[in-house]
């Protein structure tokens, strides 16, 4: 019924980009995930590249803010422990440089 077609859109990350300023993000995915296969991140990437503005509030690091990185691993991730620190360093590092450098209405002294 389209009740429950309209609730289950609304839980949809890609049907729910708008012509809005996102935050910097950063899209990581799997080369190997059985469950979110990667061709569902690309499109997703592709549109929020399409639909969302240009950032106003923070420097545009990447097209639209948005980085894509496809790690070679599962849905969980890569296995070892080195590539967890991996993909953490990752995470961080992204986190790191939008909060002190990117970010225009944060002053650091």
């Amino acid at each position: 019924s389209d009740v429950y077609k309209r609730q289950i859109l609304n839980y949809s990350p890609y049907e729910n980009i708008n012509n809005v300023e996102y935050p910097a993000t950063l899209l990581i995915c799997g080369s190997d995930d059985y469950r979110t296969p990667i061709w569902n991140a690309i499109k997703y990437a592709k549109k929020f590249r399409k639909f969302a503005k240009a950032p106003e509030k923070i420097e545009e690091i990447c097209p639209k803010n948005l980085l894509f990185y496809a790690l070679d691993a599962g849905h969980y991730g890569e296995a070892g422990i080195f590539s967890g620190i991996k993909e953490n360093s990752l995470t961080l590092s992204f986190l790191d440089y939008v909060v002190k450098v990117a970010n225009k209405e944060i002053k650091f002294e």
